[in-house]
């Protein structure tokens, strides 16, 4: 075999692997449906858009019984003399393979001159190719909307810089399914691409498999302001400039289909002035992340083994180093008044401290341990270890009157001398 065909099979089967991979999340599901008309073929052509809005919504439905209702146009009414196999043919090709393969279960002939029973009615059972959504969407599915700015703002950049870093932590966390919308535009393009000539006939079932979100992440940013003092040193006459950025914001999770609050919080943090708004955003987002997910989904203690624990949850979420409480869960409460569940009793038991990162797991080891052992099968947690934030403004500020003090100390030292 010569090196032109050895390239040339190579990529014969790197086109099949393709395609088998393309294959594979399109499925076949068979339904029963019904359908009437003036003609027995437009009962069929009814019954058959029917079995496609059951299986991949009205929007696929729609643009099938737009191309039977233009090929019906085109042969102005005329009942076609074709044989069932012609007339299936047909079918499928105005489908565009959404439907595998139909059969006629039951049949009803027009009865008579009754206006009421002048029609054709027809039950069929149908194989309908179906997107098989990956494993991911049946997570809980969650999006990230712009955040309100206020026009005080004077750091416009920092709302896209935050959402987009906020959309990475969460999605890293591997917890939540998000869904964009910030791209939905670029997102219909492609869909309307792929129910083009030009693409497998199968690929039109995936134009019905739009999820939806179960919470909205939304908010306002009241301050995101870059300022500058001047402190004017007298004794030496100089002039030191300290800037900082102040973040202060509110978000809120929000049930799309109730409009409950299922969660709030805020944040307010002021930075020195020498970190980029890019940093301040991804520190920001990491910290809001990190609320969200705890709030929802506390990191599991997955394993035990001596004194190392491996947590449920990796990727950009925990960092080397990272030091979180040990939990253990107590007994089960409810709101005496509404009887709602409140959760569980939470016995903080010790300090663990993360030694390695994964992609979906983490280890950890146990530093500190206020209890004899650890039971293993007590169901356990781990959450962030609450630290007061240090105001780097302020800090900035408590180092220039330090230096202006030391100047000072210096300066009347010469001037004795």
């Amino acid at each position: 075999m010569n090196i032109k065909k050895m390239i040339n099979y190579s990529i014969f089967l790197v086109l099949v692997f393709l395609t088998g991979v393309t294959l594979a999340k399109i499925e076949y599901v068979t339904v029963s449906a019904q359908g009437s008309g003036i003609t027995k073929n437009d009962a069929i052509q009814e019954a058959i858009v029917n079995a496609i809005s059951q299986v991949n919504g009205v929007k696929v439905a729609s643009k099938i019984k737009s191309e039977f209702s233009y090929n019906s146009d085109s042969e102005n009414g005329a009942e076609q003399s074709n044989s069932h196999e012609s007339f299936q043919k047909s079918v499928n090709t105005k489908t565009k393979g959404v439907v595998q393969s139909w059969d006629v279960i039951s049949e009803q002939a027009p009865i008579g001159n009754d206006p009421i029973f002048s029609f054709w009615g027809v039950e069929i059972e149908a194989t309908i190719a179906k997107y098989k959504a990956s494993i991911q969407s049946d997570r809980l599915r969650m999006a990230v909307v712009p955040f309100r700015i206020l026009s005080t703002v004077t750091e416009i950049d920092f709302e896209r810089l935050f959402e987009k870093s906020l959309n990475s932590y969460l999605t890293q966390s591997r917890k939540f399914a998000m869904i964009d919308r910030k791209y939905s535009y670029e997102q219909q393009q492609e869909l309307r691409l792929v129910q083009g000539d030009n693409f497998k006939t199968e690929e039109a079932a995936r134009a019905g498999n739009q999820l939806g979100v179960d919470y909205l992440v939304l908010g306002v940013i009241d301050n995101a302001n870059r300022k500058t003092s001047i402190t004017h040193m007298r004794v030496v006459d100089k002039k030191i400039a300290r800037s900082s950025t102040q973040i202060d914001l509110s978000f809120r999770i929000i049930d799309v289909a109730t409009g409950q609050i299922k969660h709030a919080g805020e944040y307010s943090q002021s930075f020195a002035g020498g970190v980029s708004i890019n940093s301040i955003a991804s520190k920001v987002a990491d910290s809001v992340g990190n609320d969200i997910i705890n709030a929802i989904y506390p990191i599991l203690v997955v394993d035990i083994d001596g004194d190392r624990v491996t947590l449920g949850q990796g990727g950009k979420t925990l960092k080397i180093g990272d030091k979180l409480k040990l939990i253990k869960y107590g007994e089960k409460i409810h709101d005496p008044y509404t009887g709602e569940s409140l959760g569980y009793t939470e016995i903080e038991i010790g300090i663990v401290k993360i030694t390695s990162v994964q992609s979906k797991l983490s280890i950890a080891e146990v530093v500190k341990l206020t209890v004899s052992g650890i039971d293993h099968q007590d169901k356990m947690i781990v959450r962030p270890i609450n630290l007061v934030k240090k105001d780097s403004a302020q800090e900035g500020v408590v180092e220039t009157e330090k230096e202006i003090k030391k100047n000072s100390r210096d300066f009347e030292k010469d001037d004795d001398w």
